[in-house]
């Protein structure tokens, strides 16, 4: 029997199966893999008037502890526990939360960020998610898809797709912003308003 999520993501977080030295979230959690992203959001929540957003997940919070956030309300989480006991005490002007994204009630919160998130997740989680996102009411979601011409999708919890969230079964709409990203060049954060998702 193959480990539900927690202990899926624990153990990667646990052995940095994910292989970096800099961060155990993974070589896309490094500052060199971020520069862009951590430019843009800030911009971003700017431009559309974000009070609040939800980091989902957040993991150990390498790169975003640099980024100028402005005045919206921050609140990361995770479905790893230590992660989040860990970020608590080392970022304690932070909010941190214990979350399953795909099964528990998230904040109420203007704008959903989720990076390298989706890519790792079952197509039923990934399904469970999105309408979890929507069911939040928050208006905005900017979330990780990759521009692949065929759908890839991860096979296992914590395994790896290159997710196209355009394509079927999800087929959701050309988004609003496509924010290329460093680390694969097939990858982008790409920005919906999360009333015009049909999940």
């Amino acid at each position: 029997m193959s480990d539900g999520p927690r202990e899926a993501f624990a153990r990667i977080y646990e052995r940095n199966e994910w292989g970096s030295a800099e961060s155990r979230s993974g070589i896309g959690s490094a500052l060199a893999t971020t520069h862009r992203v951590r430019t843009v959001l800030p911009m971003l929540i700017r431009a559309l008037g974000v009070k609040s957003m939800l980091d989902a997940p957040c993991g150990d919070f390498n790169w975003m502890r640099s980024v100028d956030l402005g005045d919206a309300h921050y609140t990361g989480c995770d479905i790893v526990p230590e992660i989040i006991e860990t970020n608590r005490v080392r970022y304690s002007d932070r909010d941190f939360l214990v979350l399953d994204l795909t099964a528990e009630a998230l904040p109420a919160v203007d704008l959903v960020f989720s990076r390298d998130c989706l890519q790792h997740l079952t197509e039923p989680d990934i399904w469970r998610a999105l309408r979890n996102f929507k069911k939040s009411g928050a208006r905005w979601l900017f979330t990780s898809s990759h521009s692949t011409g065929a759908q890839n999708i991860a096979t296992e919890t914590g395994g790896f797709g290159y997710l196209n969230l355009q394509q079927p079964p999800f087929s959701l709409p050309l988004p609003l912003l496509i924010m290329p990203e460093e680390h694969y060049a097939s990858k982008a954060m790409c920005l919906w308003d999360i009333t015009q998702i049909s999940v």
